[in-house]
């Protein structure tokens, strides 16, 4: 059930430009799509709290949760390098959410006068609001480009935490190199380090 609403909340947000609201019949099933919440914004990912309360991110660098009547804005979120595709990325929920309340987003950070990267980064929710933000994982290589940042977060049944980061607009050069981050999934700790059994682990880079 809860795909379920989760789907059909998705795909209406994501289509939010469209203020209508009508019954869209298939060969297999009809639903009728419901409008939840006003939101102007690129809504980038959206994870269920429990099975009434969502969270979900603002590329503009914005969270906000949901609780089926309204919406508020979690404060105390990182700093956003807003370039072209790069932003306020995707939220996970830890594996044990409901016991740490830890959660996981990713974003495009500047770097240096270079520009910025993809870069993964833990708080605990506190109501609305982040508490104990800290980067885990901030990428090496700096670039102007605004394109191809990632990234997705997902959780392996030993608690791994897997990410992606584009190739940051240089699909020739980073995805080959193993000493740069971009065109590269990770495998990290759900505290930032890297597990012994990690392909490459022994290699600098």
């Amino acid at each position: 059930m809860r795909i379920f609403l989760f789907l059909i909340s998705f795909c209406f947000l994501l289509g939010s430009c469209n203020p209508k609201v009508e019954l869209t019949e298939s060969s297999q099933l009809s639903y009728e799509l419901e409008k939840l919440v006003d939101h102007d914004g690129i809504i980038w990912s959206i994870e269920f709290l429990d099975d009434d309360n969502i969270i979900f991110t603002d590329k503009e660098g914005l969270i906000y949760t949901y609780n089926g009547s309204e919406k508020n804005e979690v404060l105390g979120g990182p700093e956003i390098y807003l370039n072209r595709q790069g932003g306020l990325m995707d939220i996970q929920l830890h594996p044990d959410f409901k016991d740490n309340n830890t959660l996981y987003i990713t974003y495009a950070k500047k770097l240096d006068e270079n520009g910025g990267n993809t870069t993964i980064a833990r708080a605990k929710l506190n109501g609305n609001s982040l508490v104990d933000l800290e980067d885990i994982f901030v990428s090496k290589q700096s670039s102007e480009k605004g394109t191809h940042w990632g990234s997705r977060i997902a959780f392996d049944k030993e608690g791994h935490l897997y990410f992606g980061i584009g190739d940051r607009g240089s699909r020739d050069i980073n995805p080959q190199d193993l000493y740069r981050d971009g065109g590269k999934v990770f495998r990290i700790n759900d505290d930032g380090s890297i597990p012994l059994d990690n392909p490459y682990v022994d290699k600098i880079g």
